[in-house]
């Protein structure tokens, strides 16, 4: 049974720009590092040299002065508090600190309920712990960057589109650099994104990136769906209400076992129901099993995503089409490829009706 409780760290979003504007990303990551942890114990046992090798940094004096310089900045911010042993009584020194000491480091998570970043642990750990050459203060400051820009609403697409020119500038690091480690942090399956391409006449183009974290990839295609269909990126992308076919209703028809005889409820249901519905009311049984698709929360956001923006009939025929041309990974294929017959279908249609 897939284990659906997950870990989070929470910061302020003043805490993130602050310690970039400061130029202090490794204090940044430093205070992710801790906050992780925290969540597992009381108090978080460390040493500057463990603190460099997940930074990836040799052991020299510049780097563990650099290290003891952040955890300063830390704790004049009232983030963190650095002790000489587990009982949490001695503070420690930090300018006397030699790299291999054992230090007890207790870190403050926001209390704030607005105005606040939430990062699964999940993205922390592979975003920190990886084979990457990349700078891992670097990714982990992305990653920060993009979750403190996706609004955290039911009602809208967990999607942002953060312009390069502003991620680059606030990292302090150049766009090429920008772009090695965003497709690091996708090839890790922290972040992921996709390009949005407008064209004008007389050739000229304009380019977005849409992001979001990679277990909502999904979002992503949703969103360049509307975005094309409008012909502009805007606030509109990210309702999770829009329909193409004005099909107000966002329910679905549900299988409920009534004194051993089924009746089909209206109500909105968990993934799993959804996904059992679409199979046995509206394309008949053992469709997904015929097709090879996988019953699971990917596959099954994606399809009550596109139901709830495009209907039942759109939904319908995307399937099919994406279903009837097979892959290796039936799954995966839906994941990527529904959108794209959305898409498909949505223009046949405006093309039929402008005929």
């Amino acid at each position: 049974m897939e284990n659906v409780f997950e870990h989070n760290i929470k910061l302020d979003n003043h805490v993130i720009t602050k310690l970039l504007e400061q130029k202090d990303k490794r204090a940044l990551f430093i205070y992710t590092f801790t906050l992780r942890w925290n969540i597992e114990r009381l108090c978080v046992p460390t040493q500057i040299s463990f603190i460099l090798d997940l930074l990836g940094k040799q052991q020299v004096s510049a780097n563990i002065k650099s290290v003891r310089n952040s955890l300063k900045v830390l704790v004049g911010m009232n983030l963190v508090k650095v002790y000489l042993d587990v009982t949490l009584k001695r503070k420690a020194e930090i300018d006397n600190l030699n790299k291999n000491d054992q230090i007890f480091i207790v870190a403050k998570e926001s209390p704030s309920e607005e105005n606040y970043t939430l990062v699964k642990a999940d993205y922390v750990d592979k975003s920190m712990i990886n084979e990457s050459e990349l700078e891992k203060e670097d990714m982990v400051a992305i990653v920060l960057l993009l979750s403190r820009n996706i609004e955290r609403k039911d009602e809208v697409l967990q999607v942002t589109w953060h312009s390069t020119e502003k991620l680059a500038k606030e990292l302090k690091i150049r766009k090429a650099r920008l772009f090695e480690l965003i497709d690091g942090l996708k090839e890790l399956e922290v972040i992921y994104f996709e390009k949005l391409t407008f064209e004008f006449g007389e050739g000229k183009k304009k380019e977005h990136l849409i992001y979001s974290m990679f277990d909502n990839s999904e979002h992503v295609n949703l969103a360049m769906i509307t975005a094309k269909a409008n012909g502009k990126l805007d606030a509109r992308v990210k309702s999770r209400n829009l329909s193409v076919n004005n099909e107000s209703d966002n329910n679905i028809l549900v299988p409920v076992d009534v004194d051993g005889e089924l009746e089909y409820d209206i109500q909105s249901m968990r993934d799993e129901a959804i996904m059992k519905a679409i199979n046995e009311v509206w394309l008949g049984d053992d469709f997904l099993g015929y097709t090879g698709i996988e019953l699971n929360r990917r596959s099954a956001r994606v399809i009550n995503e596109v139901h709830n923006r495009y209907g039942k009939e759109i939904l319908r025929l995307a399937l099919e089409r994406v279903g009837l041309e097979g892959a290796d990974n039936p799954t995966g294929y839906l994941i990527k490829m529904l959108p794209i017959k959305v898409l498909e279908i949505v223009k046949e249609i405006k093309e039929e009706k402008s005929a």
